[in-house]
């Protein structure tokens, strides 16, 4: 009685941040015990361990393996690259996904507001002459600009 009497007392004198600090000790507290408590356990059971490792006198014949299980080769799996069409030079009035991807390419390089996917119409031919200075995009500078193909949703 007189024991719970002076545990109230005890805990209207600490503050909420006292209170969950003592938490947090006991807490470690007993984590670190739980702890030391299981790396005892396995330290024993390491221990009966290597007593029972007496060596066994073995002959060969006395040895039954398991039959040797046939091995399946299986070819590599096969990247699926989508090809590049035969769209090439890109010009005003193409269409399709290389159209996208340079589109993507001079958005994230170069900033776009208007940007139509999958068309090159004017403001497409419009940036590619003013960042890339070419009148329309063949298959070389293509590859040189379109490194990783971005997946759109």
């Amino acid at each position: 009685m007189e024991c719970e009497m002076r545990l109230k007392q005890w805990e209207n004198k600490m503050n909420n941040k006292q209170k969950i600090q003592v938490g947090l000790t006991i807490g470690l507290l007993i984590g670190i015990g739980v702890l030391q408590y299981q790396l005892s356990k396995s330290k024993k059971n390491k221990e009966l361990d290597m007593q029972n490792d007496t060596p066994i006198n073995i002959t060969k014949s006395q040895v039954v393996l398991p039959p040797k299980k046939k091995e399946i080769t299986t070819a590599p799996p096969v990247a699926t690259v989508k090809k590049i069409a035969t769209v090439f030079p890109l010009k005003l009035g193409s269409k399709g996904f290389e159209v996208t991807q340079l589109q993507v390419y001079l958005l994230k390089k170069h900033g776009w507001a208007e940007v139509t996917m999958g068309t090159y119409d004017e403001p497409t031919a419009k940036r590619v002459l003013q960042f890339l200075k070419v009148n329309q995009v063949d298959a070389s500078l293509y590859k040189q600009l379109i490194v990783t193909p971005v997946q759109l949703q």
